[in-house]
C-alpha cells in the first residue's frame, strides 16, 4: 500500500480505534452520551459566541480535563474556561460543528470542524478535529482529548 493509500484510510483507523474504546464495557446511564456530547458542543458554541465562557464549558465536570495537543494537560473546568476566553481574544467567531458521533454507554468519539477567523490577520479557518470523551453518571465530561493536526493548525493560523 502507497503513502497516499494510507494517508487516505487515516480517517477509517481513528474510527477503528475509537469503536475499540467505546467497546470496554461500561455500566448503564440514564443519559445518552451521544446526545451529551452534542449539547456540550450547543452550549459551547453559544456561549461562545455570547462571551459567556462559564456557560460555555458548564457540562465539564469541575475537575474534568482535556488534553489537548498544543497545551497539554487542561484541568478544571475553570482551567477550561480560561482556555476557550484566550482563543476567543485570537480567533472571531469560533465554532464547532459535529459531523459525527457515536457512543456507547458514557462514552463518545466525535468529528468536528472547527471554524473561525483569525483576528490578527483575518485569515478564515476550516480545520477537522476529533475529540474522545468520557462521562460521569451525572452525563458531565470527565475526561476528553481533542485532536488535530498541529502542523496544518500552525500553518493556518498564520
Amino acid at each position: 500500500m502507497n503513502v497516499s493509500r494510507k494517508v487516505r484510510y487515516l480517517p477509517l483507523m481513528f474510527l477503528a480505534g475509537a469503536l475499540v474504546l467505546l467497546s470496554i464495557p461500561t455500566t448503564s446511564h440514564a443519559f445518552d452520551a451521544t446526545q451529551q456530547l452534542r449539547k456540550f458542543i450547543d452550549r459551547l458554541n453559544d456561549g461562545n459566541a455570547r462571551g459567556d465562557f462559564d456557560y460555555a464549558v458548564s457540562l465539564q465536570a469541575p475537575d474534568g480535563i482535556r488534553i489537548h495537543p498544543i497545551r497539554g494537560v487542561i484541568k478544571g473546568r475553570k482551567a477550561l474556561r480560561d482556555y476557550f476566553e484566550f482563543i476567543s481574544k485570537h480567533y472571531t467567531d469560533p465554532k464547532e460543528t459535529l459531523t459525527w458521533v457515536i457512543s456507547d454507554g458514557n462514552r463518545a468519539a466525535a468529528g468536528i470542524t472547527w471554524d473561525a477567523t483569525v483576528t490578527k490577520s483575518g485569515k478564515h479557518i476550516i480545520m477537522p478535529m476529533a475529540l474522545l470523551c468520557e462521562f460521569d453518571d451525572n452525563g458531565m465530561i470527565t475526561w476528553s482529548q481533542i485532536f488535530f493536526d498541529y502542523g496544518r493548525a500552525e500553518k493556518a493560523a498564520k
